[in-house]
C-alpha cells in the first residue's frame, strides 16, 4: 500500500527532537548504562546497553537483577503524539531473547482525560529463541491521543534484547464508527438484536460456505447484521432484513417468520452438487490465537445418497427469538471442485477489513457485538454446562441490554465480567486493555473468615498506620459490604475460596481517591481511619517463610512444599518421605508437576480424571 505520509523516528535515549525525526542508534551509548528517557517500571529488573555479536554493534538488553525479580520485566519510553494524531503507525524492531520464557514489544495510545486508545502488546505472536526476529506492530492514532507508549516485555524471568527501533506513520487512522452513545433497546429491539446475534453464532461457526469460511472480518460482520436487524417492526420485517444482510453469504441457510415446527419445504439438491462440506472444530479454533492448541478446519466428503431425513440430520433448525426460525445447514453442498453450491464469494464491503470503519468500545453496535460473540463462543463450546446451574440463553438479553447503556469502557468491562462470571469458573477472565490504572491501594487485601484484612502494605507505609491483621470496615467512605457488593458478580468462581481471592487482588483496583481513606479496626478492636498516598505498583501480601522441602516438623513428620515444585524436587525427598510416620503437604498455591507424580503414590487403585 502507498505510504500516504511517512515519519521515521529511531529511538537510542535522546529527547525526541522538535521535528518529530532522530536518528541515533544504540551503537553511540556507553556499554552497561541505561538510555535516557527509557524506564524500567518493575522493581528487580534493569535495561542496559550490551556488546552486539560484533563488538562495534550495541543491543538494548532487558534482564532480571536477581532470582527474586518478578515474573515478567518492562522497559518502555513514551513520545508525544503530535504529528501522528489521526495517522496510522507501525512500530518495528528486531528481538530475540536468552532462556526459556518470551518477550514482546507493545504499543499503547494515551489519549486525552486519561482514556487508553489503540494498544497491541504481541500477546498472539511473542517472540521465542536466541535468533533475531523481526518484530512489528500496527495501531491507529486516535485524534485526541496525547502520547504514545511503546517498549518490550520480558517473561518467565528470559532475558530480551531489542534493536532497531522504528516508528513509522503508514497513512491515515481509519474512520470510527459514529454510532456512539448509549441509548436502551427497546423491547422489540432487545428481540431483534437476541435473534441476530444467535444467527451470528450459527453462522460463524457452522455454516462452512465460501463466503464465511473466507471472511476474515467478522466483528465488521456482525456489527452490520445487528445494525440490518435492529430497526425491524416485527418478525415478517427482521425476517427480510436478515435474509438481505446473510444470504450474500450463506445462500442456502433459510429463515421464516414462525415456530421451528413451520419450516418451509426442502429445496432440491444444488445441480452439480457432489460433496459436502462441514466445520471440525478442536475447541473454538475460529476465535483462536495462534499458539493455541483450539484448531477449526474444514472436511469435505462425498454426497451420498439424500432424502428429507438425511437433509435435516445435516441441518440445524432453530428459533432465534422475536417470532423467526432459522434452518442452518452444517453441511453445505459442494460441486467436483468442492466449491459450495449455492456459489457465495465476500461481498466486496467486506474484503477488505483495513478499509472498513474502526470499532470502538463508545459505539453501542460494537458493545452489542462484542456480547454477541462472547455468548455465542460460550454457547457452542463451553464444555461444562452439565456441571454448572446456568439458564445460559436467559444470559444473552440482560448481558446485551446492559451492553446497550453501558457508559464506557469500565462499564461495559463490568458488562462482560458479569456475564462470564455465571459460569462459575475460574478460568473465565475478561481483559480491558484500554482500562488504564496508574496507582492502586497502599495495601494488600485478604480474608480471614469473612472479614476483610490488610495482608501486605507498600513500602513507605508507616506500620503504626497500618498493620497487617487490621480488619478493613471501610474504604474511602464507603462500607467493606458496599465496596465486595461491586466486586462480587463480577468474579468467575467455582469455589467461594477462589472467589475471595480474586476479590482480594480486584480490590487493589478499586478507584479511590487519593490519598485514600481506610476504616481500620486492629484485632484488640480499636477502631481509627488512616489516609495513605495510593501506590505506583501492586502491593503483595507479606507472606511468612516456609519450611525447606524435607524438614522434619515434629518426630517422624517431615514437610514438602507443592506450590510451583517441580517432579525432579518430589523425588529428591521421597526417601524421607517414605520413612516418614505422617507428612505435610503445603498446597496454599498453584502445584506443579510434583503434585501430579505424587498421585500415584497416594492411590490405592487405578484412578481417572474427569475428561476434559
Amino acid at each position: 500500500m502507498p505510504l500516504l505520509a511517512r515519519l521515521v523516528l529511531l529511538f537510542c535515549g535522546a529527547s525526541l527532537a522538535a521535528q518529530q525525526h532522530l536518528a541515533v542508534s544504540f551503537d553511540d551509548d556507553r556499554i552497561g548504562s541505561k538510555p535516557d528517557d527509557w524506564l524500567v517500571p518493575v522493581d528487580g529488573w534493569q535495561a542496559s546497553v550490551v556488546v552486539g555479536e560484533r563488538r562495534s554493534e550495541r543491543h538494548l538488553q532487558l534482564a532480571p537483577k536477581a532470582a527474586d525479580a518478578a515474573p515478567f520485566g518492562n522497559v518502555m519510553r513514551t513520545v508525544p503524539a503530535e504529528g501522528l494524531a489521526g495517522k496510522r503507525v507501525r512500530l518495528s524492531s528486531r528481538m530475540r531473547v536468552d532462556g526459556n520464557g518470551r518477550a514482546q514489544m507493545w504499543l499503547r495510545v494515551d489519549r486525552a482525560g486519561n482514556q487508553r486508545g489503540g494498544f497491541d502488546n504481541m500477546g498472539d505472536r511473542p517472540v521465542l529463541g536466541s535468533e533475531w526476529q523481526p518484530a512489528v506492530i500496527e495501531l491507529d492514532v486516535e485524534a485526541d491521543a496525547v502520547q504514545l507508549a511503546f517498549g518490550v516485555m520480558a517473561l518467565q524471568k528470559a532475558t530480551a534484547l531489542i534493536d532497531d527501533v522504528v516508528l513509522e506513520v503508514v497513512g491515515t487512522a481509519r474512520a470510527v464508527r459514529s454510532d456512539t452513545g448509549s441509548k436502551a433497546l427497546d423491547d422489540r429491539e432487545l428481540g431483534n438484536a437476541i435473534a441476530a446475534s444467535r444467527l451470528a453464532g450459527y453462522l460463524w461457526f457452522f455454516h462452512p460456505s465460501d463466503a464465511l469460511v473466507e471472511l476474515e472480518a467478522w466483528d465488521q460482520f456482525t456489527v452490520a447484521l445487528l445494525e440490518a436487524a435492529l430497526p425491524a417492526d416485527d418478525a415478517d420485517d427482521l425476517v427480510q432484513r436478515l435474509r438481505t444482510f446473510a444470504l450474500p453469504f450463506a445462500p442456502s441457510v433459510e429463515l421464516w417468520a414462525g415456530t421451528p415446527e413451520q419450516a418451509p419445504a426442502w429445496s432440491p439438491v444444488p445441480k452439480g452438487a457432489q460433496r459436502l462440506r462441514a466445520w471440525q472444530h478442536d475447541g473454538a479454533g475460529r476465535v483462536a490465537q495462534d499458539n493455541s492448541i483450539y484448531r477449526s478446519r474444514v472436511q469435505t466428503e462425498s454426497l451420498g445418497k439424500q432424502s428429507d431425513e438425511r437433509r435435516a440430520e445435516l441441518c440445524h433448525t432453530v428459533a432465534l427469538g422475536a417470532g423467526v426460525s432459522a434452518r442452518v445447514p452444517v453441511q453445505v453442498f459442494a460441486d467436483a471442485r468442492r466449491r459450495t453450491l449455492p456459489e457465495s464469494e465476500v461481498p466486496a464491503a467486506f474484503r477488505d477489513p483495513t478499509q472498513l470503519p474502526r470499532l470502538d468500545v463508545q459505539s453501542r453496535l460494537t458493545r452489542l457485538t462484542a456480547v454477541a460473540q462472547a455468548w455465542n463462543v460460550f454457547q457452542h463450546f463451553y464444555p461444562y454446562f452439565d456441571v454448572v446451574d446456568v439458564d445460559w440463553p436467559a444470559q444473552l438479553p440482560v448481558a446485551l441490554a446492559a451492553a446497550a447503556t453501558a457508559a464506557d469502557a469500565d462499564a461495559f468491562t463490568a458488562v462482560l465480567e458479569r456475564l462470564v462470571a455465571k459460569l462459575e469458573d475460574g478460568h473465565g477472565v475478561v481483559v480491558n486493555p484500554q482500562r488504564t490504572i496508574s496507582t492502586m491501594l497502599p495495601v494488600a487485601l485478604g480474608f480471614c473468615g469473612e472479614r476483610l484484612v490488610v495482608v501486605g502494605t507498600a513500602p513507605g507505609v508507616d506500620a503504626t498506620s497500618v498493620a497487617i491483621g487490621d480488619v478493613v470496615r471501610g474504604i474511602d467512605g464507603r462500607t467493606t459490604e458496599q465496596v465486595l457488593a461491586d466486586v462480587w458478580p463480577r468474579i468467575a468462581a467455582a469455589t467461594p475460596g477462589f472467589a475471595r481471592s480474586r476479590a482480594s487482588q480486584l480490590l487493589a483496583f478499586v478507584p479511590t481517591a487519593d490519598p485514600v481513606r481506610l476504616d481500620l479496626e486492629s484485632p484488640s478492636g480499636e477502631r481509627r481511619q488512616v489516609e495513605l498516598p495510593r501506590s505506583r505498583t501492586f502491593v503483595t501480601p507479606a507472606l511468612a517463610p516456609r519450611p525447606d522441602a524435607g524438614v522434619t516438623l515434629a518426630e517422624g513428620i517431615v514437610y514438602f512444599d507443592l506450590c510451583g515444585a517441580e517432579t525432579p524436587q518430589l523425588m529428591k525427598v521421597m526417601p524421607q518421605l517414605e520413612r516418614a510416620r505422617g507428612i505435610v503437604f503445603d498446597l496454599r498455591g498453584y502445584p506443579g508437576s510434583a503434585a501430579q507424580q505424587l498421585m500415584r503414590h497416594l492411590l490405592r487403585e487405578p484412578g481417572q480424571s474427569a475428561r476434559w
